[in-house]
């Protein structure tokens, strides 16, 4: 992850982290990328139309963790975990602009009370949606508990198997 963090040509250390990066010889996960994203404090920018695979949640563990990620409205975060991101850390925040979060876990139960969520808040947590949609093929699109919130601007929860918002 060393030669990731390093700055392009011209580019500036404290810029946006770009995923994937462009060039780049190995396999470097967007779960790695959001983990130095988080460790840096740099928002993380998707390449136009990337769509990032995860098995496990993206968790914000620690407290005042931010994460910040961008896309330019064609972009998928897609996951198959009980929840996409998952907020744990008391007052921790996520930013998406321009991404699509799909939740596609499947449920053995029949009626997705055995899925979470896309977004699962916690700990009062706080999600800012922009030009964003999130949806939950069997669970719920935002789940939120523990005084967590989410704002939207121009951003859709639809298609959700379960409910679009849960608190």
């Amino acid at each position: 992850a060393a030669a990731f963090d390093k700055p392009s040509a011209g580019g500036s250390a404290a810029g946006p982290l770009n995923w994937p990066p462009e060039g780049w010889q190995e396999e470097l996960s967007f779960a790695t990328a959001c983990e130095v994203a988080l460790a840096s404090g740099r928002p993380l920018r998707l390449s136009p139309g990337a769509t990032a695979e995860l098995e496990e949640p993206i968790v914000l563990r620690r407290n005042q963790d931010a994460l910040t990620v961008i896309g330019d409205g064609n972009c998928i975060i897609e996951g198959s975990g009980h929840c996409v991101f998952k907020l744990a850390g008391k007052r921790s925040r996520l930013f998406l602009i321009g991404v699509t979060i799909r939740h596609i876990a499947q449920t053995g139960t029949g009626d997705g009370s055995d899925v979470g969520g896309a977004l699962f808040l916690m700990g009062r947590s706080r999600a800012e949606l922009q030009d964003a949609t999130v949806t939950s093929v069997n669970g719920l699109g935002i789940w939120m508990v523990q005084s967590a919130t989410c704002s939207a601007q121009a951003s859709r929860v639809i298609d959700c198997g379960r409910s679009g918002v849960a608190m």
